[in-house]
């Protein structure tokens, strides 16, 4: 027996090594196989199933790390690990319940704190998500994504003071940092109190589109300060940005920038420049060019109904897999939009991306006979989208970057939103204090996608009345 076991342990370690080398194929083969020899080894389950989880298939890494508990049923790490395979499975009730597993028997587990603070937030417990990352923080003042984690808290509750000045622990975490500035950023970067006059400044684009559309209305009040301002944003938003107002030049992220005196993070302008909440909301601050509205205007025109566009899908950043469940749960099935469906109404697909396009040839698939149609337009960069939505009644989407574009533009939009919706929208609120022509929607419940059609329903037949 003795031999037998320390035979798996060889197994086992050999396993490991497969896996180091991301080979987790042949480590999973290894682990079973020392499974069969040690079937009680703890140890060996839970390495099982991190090889099970670096390869997505969460089901079988949830069943291994079940197995590991059953074997030791105090095994912290497993806890911890398991929550986060039922977070991205949107278990969240049960993520929640693991992590405090995780700590009744690691109390000083600050991983397990901030991640039982992450469910705690998207279940909208907030006083209890305070409570999370400021127990992580106590035990680690420098822990990371516990400071932003609470700071999203503090912005969801709008104690934005709180808020943007913990947002900044962002620019302390090295993978989003190197996934989002080039390696010199840090030594150029802006001070807060810092004099501006005469300054040539990188203000530089960061996470996602809508982020860049939303928070790229402060450039002009950087360049009040006499600074003048180079905008870097993905290469998608460069035409319809280039004459944003008090922008010097705007640069593709594919371009270099040259002669920057100061970096700034476009997310950091709030708190740098000390901008009140009361001035967030800003009227239509985006220009269409002429010239795209002409090239659209035959298409959408020619429609006499009312025009409304629709986007139903959110992007995924490749970049940031923890988001990914996050994600999945803003997006809306197509079978829902059939009870939009009116006389009255084209719907306009605004939609972009490969997976949402394959969802909408699935969906015309399966229902060839739905009354549900989209009018189908060849976008090729946010120029045209808001060449497009300028000549729309109203926009209805997810929260994702058209949303962002339509509620810049000055334009009627509602946006539906999952029950743990963004930060940025608040709590509570039907209008938001970003875009004064923005109406928003939100699940009652997790999941509940019905309830927020249900109102969008009632509303659109009043919108189609006032326009009879």
């Amino acid at each position: 027996m003795i031999n037998s076991m320390k035979d798996a342990q060889e197994i086992a370690i050999q396993g490991n090594q497969f896996f180091i080398k991301g080979q987790y194929q042949e480590a999973i083969a290894h682990y079973q196989n020392a499974l069969l020899i040690d079937p009680q080894s703890s140890a060996i389950y839970f390495n099982c199933a991190l090889a099970y989880q670096a390869m997505n298939d969460l089901p079988q890494a949830l069943y291994y790390f079940d197995q590991a508990i059953l074997h030791q049923p105090d095994y912290a790490d497993a806890y911890l690990n398991r929550g986060n395979i039922l977070r991205d499975l949107n278990q969240l009730e049960q993520a929640r319940q693991s992590y405090e597993s995780a700590i009744q028997y690691a109390p000083q587990m600050v991983q397990a704190l901030n991640n039982l603070g992450v469910v705690l937030y998207e279940e909208r417990q907030l006083e209890k998500a305070c409570h999370a990352f400021e127990s992580a923080i106590s035990k680690d003042p420098q822990h990371t994504n516990s400071h932003w984690g609470l700071s999203l808290c503090h912005l969801l509750l709008g104690n934005f003071q709180k808020g943007w000045q913990g947002f900044e622990w962002r620019l302390q975490d090295e993978h989003f940092v190197q996934n989002t500035f080039p390696k010199e950023f840090a030594s150029y970067l802006w001070k807060k109190g810092e004099s501006i006059q005469g300054k040539t400044m990188l203000l530089m684009a960061e996470q996602g589109l809508g982020d860049t559309i939303q928070f790229c209305r402060f450039a002009k009040n950087l360049h009040e300060l006499g600074a003048r301002i180079v905008l870097q944003v993905p290469d998608v938003l460069q035409t319809l940005l280039i004459n944003l107002e008090g922008v010097h030049q705007v640069l593709a992220a594919s371009e270099q920038a040259h002669g920057i005196d100061l970096v700034v993070p476009l997310m950091s302008l709030p708190y740098l420049l000390d901008i009140d909440e009361k001035n967030y909301c800003r009227d239509a601050y985006l220009q269409i060019d002429p010239q795209k509205i002409r090239q659209w205007q035959p298409t959408i025109q020619s429609k006499s109904k009312i025009k409304i566009g629709l986007v139903w899908q959110g992007g995924v950043r490749e970049s940031m897999p923890q988001n990914w469940a996050t994600h999945q749960r803003r997006n809306i099935p197509l079978k829902f939009f059939e009870q939009l469906c009116r006389q009255e109404i084209t719907f306009i697909n605004l939609q972009k991306g490969h997976q949402s396009l394959q969802a909408l040839d699935a969906y015309r698939k399966d229902f060839p006979d739905s009354e549900f149609q989209l009018l189908d337009v060849m976008i090729d960069d946010f120029s045209d989208t808001a060449a497009i939505i300028s000549q729309l009644d109203l926009v209805i989407s997810v929260d994702t970057s058209v949303a962002h574009l339509a509620g810049a533009l000055g334009k009627p939009v509602w946006v539906l939103n999952r029950y743990d919706a963004c930060w940025r929208w608040l709590l509570n609120r039907t209008d938001t204090i970003w875009y004064p022509s923005m109406r928003l929607y939100f699940q009652e419940s997790p999941g509940d996608w019905q309830s927020v059609i249900k109102q969008v329903v009632k509303d659109l037949d009043q919108f189609i009345y006032a326009r009879m």
